[in-house]
């Protein structure tokens, strides 16, 4: 995945790209190259299968990996997600969950 820098609008916004690697009806965790500080304010476009939510997150804690592929992961909380978004997301979770112990029974 590559980074994407640009203006979006009059207000300088920064696009990156990331993976996502962990998350919850509170919040996620996601690698990127992006040089981004804690307590910084995100806008996270998370693509759930076919759904696309849009949620603002505050960055609670940065890691930084040099020998890694991406050089940082982030932890980040959700910042006035919506009722129903985050049932989509926890919906997400246990559909995931299924498809997982499906696969290792025997």
């Amino acid at each position: 995945v590559q980074e994407k820098k640009g203006t979006a609008d009059n207000n300088n916004v920064i696009t990156f790209e990331g993976i996502i690697k962990d998350i919850g009806g509170g919040g996620l965790r996601f690698v990127s190259n992006e040089v981004l500080e804690e307590g910084e304010k995100i806008k996270a476009a998370i693509v759930l299968n076919t759904e696309v939510i849009i949620v603002n997150g505050k960055i609670l804690h940065k890691q930084f990996f040099p020998k890694s592929n991406y050089k940082y992961q982030y932890r980040v909380e959700f910042i006035g997600i919506l009722k129903t978004e985050q049932e989509v997301i926890v919906q997400f979770i246990f559909e995931q969950q299924r498809k997982i112990l499906q696969k290792t029974k025997i």
